[in-house]
């Protein structure tokens, strides 16, 4: 296989739409909460309950967005928001359409609890996390997305895009409304909480063994002057777009080189403030890694997964009184949906390995698997990340079995690092 170096350095999320880089590590965003825009065409505002399994809590004002140059006449795709975006979504239809080089509209909305969809209730200087878990959870979510379509497409069927969280937010919208989603096209994700802790786990232990790394990465977290969690996070980080670094930055810290960790600490940022920042901030953040993540391995040891689990600790303590419901994100009934569905997965994605989009493949009775050498969400290597936006487009248009589908990944060829379609 070849090696594949990125062009650029790429920070993701862990299940947040990839491509684009939701909560990342590292600096905040110079503008993460741009001013609420005034409604007009372009920039919507719809009232949805509090808790739509309380009503009697209330409403409030939920922010969503078409692209600015809309055509009633174009079919429309919805790109859904993860509860992982640090920064706001004003701006974002456009961006998207723009990235992707979608030729439809686009539809992008707020999570619920963020600065353009605030939920008084929660509280900002002291967060009620109770009424976090209530409010803020993924169910809630998923009627919130069917609200935007109905309010803005009334009875006609849309188009669905996502990548990681966001694919994961769509898959569970598909399980409810899929009857009103024409297509949808999912990136790199997994259908449950259990996935998205061990796939994470094992792709590490993988790694170790294939570049025979066991011994030094031992040797690393027996070091008194490295931070097992914040050396782990580092490795995760730099998994998402580059395993040869990933490689050199255990070897020379397991011979005393802290070199690299000094170069990368500064541009992927420390554990410890991605937490913090998250529970001081974002409840909705904090909300979503609960829902989405599992308990390590070993409890009271950090492995790879551990920023995620610990950043919900609020939560874990009510749960672990009985006064929020411990059932994570499962995404149930794939065998029920019957919209067509595209999945797109890369070999060297450390987040959502291949076999779990496979497992999901064998039980959508209508899904095609297009397969990359590639990292997360095809990312890395600009090659795939090219061939992206171009497979989106094609499918939308004719489908997963059609001649144009086939031909455009014929003649995109092993430059754009495709492998298969299964």
């Amino acid at each position: 296989m070849k090696k594949i170096k990125p062009s650029r350095i790429v920070i993701a999320s862990l299940a947040g739409l990839a491509v684009s880089l939701s909560f990342t590590a590292g600096a905040p965003p110079e503008n993460p909460h741009a001013p609420c825009p005034e409604p007009d065409f372009h920039h919507r505002y719809i009232e949805v309950p509090v808790c739509y399994t309380h009503p009697d809590r209330g409403v409030f004002r939920l922010y969503y967005e078409i692209n600015s140059d809309f055509d009633p006449h174009r079919p429309t795709v919805i790109i859904p928001t993860d509860g992982q975006r640090s920064e706001s979504l004003v701006g974002w239809a456009d961006k998207y359409k723009d990235m992707f080089g979608l030729t439809c509209n686009v539809i992008t909305h707020e999570y619920r609890g963020m600065p353009c969809g605030r939920i008084q209730e929660i509280g900002e200087e002291r967060i009620d996390w109770k009424k976090a878990c209530e409010d803020l959870n993924t169910d809630n979510a998923v009627e919130d997305i069917e609200r935007i379509r109905r309010d803005l497409l009334g009875d006609r069927k849309a188009f669905l895009l996502g990548g990681s969280g966001t694919a994961m937010m769509g898959l569970k919208y598909l399980s409810k409304y899929h009857r009103h989603i024409e297509r949808a096209f999912l990136m790199s994700f997994f259908k449950d909480a259990e996935a998205s802790s061990r796939s994470g786990l094992e792709f590490f232990d993988s790694f170790l063994q294939q570049h025979k790394l066991e011994t030094e990465f031992a040797a690393v977290m027996k070091r008194p002057d490295i931070a097992p969690e914040q050396f782990l996070f580092l490795v995760q980080r730099l998994l998402y777009f580059d395993q040869d670094a990933t490689r050199e930055l255990i070897e020379k810290t397991a011979r005393g080189d802290m070199s690299l960790v000094s170069e990368w600490e500064p541009k992927l940022g420390t554990v410890d403030d991605f937490i913090r920042s998250a529970r001081e901030s974002q409840p909705w953040t904090v909300v979503f890694m609960y829902e989405t993540n599992i308990e390590p391995r070993e409890p009271g040891k950090p492995d790879i997964n551990y920023p995620f689990f610990t950043m919900a600790a609020p939560l874990n303590e009510l749960a672990a009184r009985g006064l929020i419901p411990t059932r994570r994100f499962d995404v149930e009934n794939l065998e029920a949906i019957s919209t067509e569905i595209l999945l797109v997965g890369g070999t060297l994605d450390q987040v959502a390995p291949l076999s779990d989009l496979q497992a999901i493949h064998e039980r959508l009775p209508d899904s095609r698997l297009a397969v990359f050498e590639a990292y997360h969400c095809l990312q890395v290597p600009a090659e795939a990340k090219k061939c992206r936006g171009g497979l989106i487009d094609v499918f939308f248009r004719h489908g997963h079995d059609s001649d144009e589908l086939r031909r455009f990944l014929n003649e995109a060829g092993p430059e754009s690092r495709f492998l298969e379609l299964r």
